[in-house]
């Protein structure tokens, strides 16, 4: 399991262990020490982050910063300068699993291009599909994007549409 170094910051770092080190070098990774980011790899053109818990991703086109990622005295504010920021493009490749892994540090988990689009039915509760249906026959909305995006502002606001 990574151990937690005992240093004076606001995000603690981790270390990967040596026989973790020695699993991930035979991946092709180079480990790091940080509180988000286990390893980084270079694959052609591309950079390859797998975050602590395994989540790994790979930046298009980004293997020229290799280098500068493995420098940088914070790797997860790199990532969020250098990637995320800049929307980099990017794909989840999979896990890259460790026995005893720490539990999963993804930064990309919150990040608003990776999010799934809502489903509305699970979005409002039962008792606001009457006033759906009066709308729809009614004729006062013309799509259903219309009416989710009322049931989405009265939501967000606060406020009942009851």
């Amino acid at each position: 399991m990574p151990v937690q170094l005992n240093e004076k910051r606001p995000f603690q770092r981790f270390v990967h262990t040596p026989d973790e080190k020695s699993e991930l070098k035979s991946k092709g990774f180079t480990t790091v020490n940080s509180s988000n980011v286990s390893a980084v790899a270079k694959d052609k053109a591309d950079l390859v982050i797998r975050f602590h818990g395994g989540a790994t991703y790979s930046y298009a086109g980004k293997g020229n910063l290799f280098t500068n990622m493995i420098a940088a005295a914070s790797k997860g504010k790199w990532v969020w300068r250098f990637l995320i920021r800049p929307n980099a493009t990017y794909e989840k490749i999979g896990n890259v699993d460790i026995k005893d892994d720490i539990p999963s540090r993804d930064m990309m988990v919150d990040d608003k291009r990776d999010k799934p689009q809502a489903d509305i039915s699970t979005m409002f509760p039962i008792e606001s599909m009457g006033l759906l249906e009066t709308m729809a026959l009614g004729n006062l909305a013309k799509d259903l994007g219309t009416i989710a995006s009322l049931f989405l502002v009265s939501s967000i606001n606060g406020t009942s549409l009851n």
